[in-house]
């Protein structure tokens, strides 16, 4: 009788923990300080390592994380200083940037598929694309690399956005610029900042060039006054 009770103990600590928590996520690659807190325990990300919702995934100043998410749904290049989770729903996909800068490519969902990305201030519904999003200071800005995207701020109507515009939203007022009105720009859609990265080359822009294109933006927040 003893020996039964033992083997069934056993048994009920390995089957009886009820459903786990599905997999939100993969690291496919790794480097500098990047850290997962799940359960109030933070350890190092690693290449191969899973996250599941309610993780939290942060990135040093020299971090960087390939994400994939939920296997072929998309992936992600988390850049330094980022803070980012993710929530699954049936056929829905939420990623929540807290902080910092994202380079994100999604596949062409179905019908029945959500694939949502909140900042503090904004919400971008994807359908099919590839854009990098970033925050600077109070403003959010998002740079329309492929396909279209549903975005807004705060409580505003979302509008639709295509391929070689770049937005910019803050305190719930949002501008557009193209390539075109910010003259002495190259601007490529490249925003990695690690070498041989799978969602497309380095960035070239220089500190010049990156201040030309806010300037441009501040001149169109300052037009809406």
């Amino acid at each position: 009788m003893r020996k039964l009770t033992i083997v069934f103990f056993l048994l009920c600590a390995f089957a009886c923990k009820g459903p786990s928590q599905p997999d939100a996520g993969l690291f496919k690659n790794v480097q500098g300080d990047v850290t997962v807190e799940r359960a109030g325990k933070v350890e190092p990300a690693k290449v191969g390592d899973r996250f599941v919702p309610g993780d939290t995934v942060r990135t040093g100043e020299n971090g960087i994380a390939i994400i994939a998410i939920k296997g072929t749904v998309g992936q992600a290049e988390l850049q330094p200083n980022s803070v980012f989770r993710l929530n699954l729903g049936d056929q829905k996909t939420e990623v929540l940037l807290d902080k910092g800068n994202m380079w994100l490519q999604v596949q062409k969902a179905t019908s029945r598929e959500e694939f949502t990305v909140r900042t503090p201030t904004t919400v971008a519904g994807v359908r099919g694309t590839k854009f990098y999003t970033f925050q600077n200071g109070d403003t959010v800005g998002v740079c329309y690399c492929e396909g279209d995207v549903d975005f807004a701020a705060g409580d505003s109507k979302s509008n639709t956005y295509h391929k070689d515009t770049l937005v910019f939203t803050r305190n719930g007022k949002t501008v557009s610029l193209t390539a075109d009105e910010v003259p002495g720009v190259t601007y490529e859609h490249n925003h990695s900042l690690m070498d041989g990265s799978p969602l497309g080359q380095q960035s070239k822009l220089t500190p010049e060039m990156k201040k030309k294109i806010f300037d441009a933006a501040e001149k169109k927040f300052k037009e809406l006054k």
